[in-house]
């Protein structure tokens, strides 16, 4: 058995072997014709990212968003891992979610998250990273998205009378929700029956008498002077 080793070069394609000769030392020449062949391949490379992208890229908190990867290789697909950066309180710490297997034929990541209240005008980035059959792994880059920065919405104000004697209270309150950080302080400008003005700090509490305030109700007791007239939540 006679042989040697040939480099293919670096042209995807087909080598071959067009003939086999052979020489004696009186010089008499023998040829196999038989054709042989290998076809040449690429090499194989990791996996690659041809798509990448969300069906939102100005959410708000609480929104739901779908992140898309379209993945391909050039032998066949493993898996991949969903990395994003919005847990945490203060919406800044990464998590991996569990290994994903590809379904036969299929090479698209879709995951959908909810954007946490805390990522209010926070930059949520994500990442999805790739496997192979060869087990070559892969990356994107590390993509992101700003969170909507929303104001608190006052649905509701009223007073818990339409008439009182002076030198005594009334309970006025507001109902205040917001999808991001939550409500931090809630506040009224009202007007005594002197004309005086004054910004009256709201409280989420139960415990202001009478006045029913917790959870998305804020509320004070506010005493409305000694003037007969009319006392104004402005």
């Amino acid at each position: 058995v006679w042989s040697q080793q040939v480099s293919v070069g670096s042209t995807v394609g087909v080598f071959y072997v067009n003939a086999t000769w052979a020489n004696d030392t009186l010089g008499n020449l023998g040829v196999n014709s038989t054709l042989l062949s290998v076809s040449i391949i690429a090499a194989n490379t990791p996996p690659y990212f041809p798509l990448v992208g969300v069906n939102n890229s100005s959410p708000l908190p609480g929104d739901s968003v779908m992140h898309n990867a379209t993945i391909a290789d050039d032998f066949g697909l493993s898996g991949y891992v969903f990395s994003w950066n919005a847990s945490g309180a203060g919406c800044d710490i990464w998590v991996n979610d569990s290994w994903v297997s590809f379904a036969a034929n299929n090479t698209n990541a879709s995951i959908i998250k909810v954007i946490p209240s805390v990522c209010e005008n926070k930059t949520v980035g994500w990442v999805v990273f790739a496997n192979d059959s060869a087990g070559l792994w892969n990356q994107t880059g590390n993509l992101s998205y700003l969170v909507q920065n929303v104001s608190p919405v006052v649905s509701t104000m009223a007073v818990n009378a339409s008439s009182v004697t002076v030198s005594t209270s009334v309970c006025t309150n507001a109902t205040v929700s917001d999808v991001g950080v939550g409500v931090s302080e809630v506040w009224q400008t009202v007007t005594f029956p002197d004309s005086t003005v004054a910004n009256v700090t709201l409280q989420n509490a139960s415990s202001i008498d009478g006045c029913g305030g917790g959870g998305s109700v804020w509320s004070q007791q506010v005493s409305v002077g000694s003037t007969v007239g009319v006392f104004y939540v402005n």
